[in-house]
């Protein structure tokens, strides 16, 4: 269990790095088209002349037979400036909202759910005979911004004894989801709390953190 914990947790890390070089090179090219629009229209502004020369030039190669007022030259300059200062405002405005949605700081947070054997919500194993098995799933969601290692420990509560039912991992991608069936069976009588602790690796500390993330799920056991 051990060996396959520490091949997991190596595998996450791969992961968490491919992820964190991938969202660098994002921010750098949004960074990029912030600095660019307004170095560019500096530019068209600095070498206008320059720049409506040419564009007449191609003009005038296009319509070698085309006879063009002066007039006509100012109009073609105006209107290639414009057109290119129109790309250049449309790509910052891009860039400002794909920041907004997309590289600004969100509010992180996984879910977790418990659902029953069929994977609805309802209709949970409450009321048990000793010794009937059961079972539900747990749903974990996750929308931390970035990819996670979960862990989701299970107890058996009353009030005279605690048990450990399971623990469970899982890597979840960013915006992914981990179903995971939760089997059990009460022995004794008595009222029992079946609780789901969550938790997340963390690479700094390389250890297992509590998210704050709980659950249970009350069960009756009777004859």
């Amino acid at each position: 269990m051990e060996q396959n914990l520490q091949q997991l947790i190596q595998q996450y890390k791969e992961v968490y790095l491919a992820y964190e070089h991938q969202a660098q090179l994002i921010h750098i090219f949004i960074y990029s088209m912030f600095i660019i629009p307004p170095l560019v229209t500096l530019l068209i502004l600095i070498y206008k002349d320059k720049l409506g020369k040419i564009s007449n030039n191609i003009w005038f190669l296009i319509n070698k037979r085309a006879r063009i007022i002066s007039i006509k030259k100012n109009e073609y300059q105006g209107a290639l400036v414009g057109i290119v200062l129109g790309l250049v405002i449309l790509t910052g405005l891009f860039s400002f909202g794909y920041y907004i949605l997309q590289v600004q700081p969100k509010e992180h947070f996984p879910i977790l759910l418990v659902l029953n054997s069929q994977g609805e919500l309802g209709s949970y194993p409450t009321d048990l005979i000793p010794g009937e098995n059961a079972s539900v799933i747990l749903l974990v969601k996750n929308y931390e911004g970035k990819p996670e290692l979960f862990m989701i420990k299970v107890y058996l509560v009353n009030g005279s004894f605690n048990s450990t039912i399971g623990t469970y991992y899982n890597i979840v991608n960013y915006k992914g989801e981990w179903k995971q069936l939760i089997l059990f069976s009460i022995n004794n009588t008595g009222i029992y709390k079946i609780q789901f602790f969550l938790y997340s690796y963390n690479i700094n500390s390389n250890t297992f953190r509590y998210t704050g993330v709980f659950t249970q799920l009350i069960v009756n056991v009777s004859f």
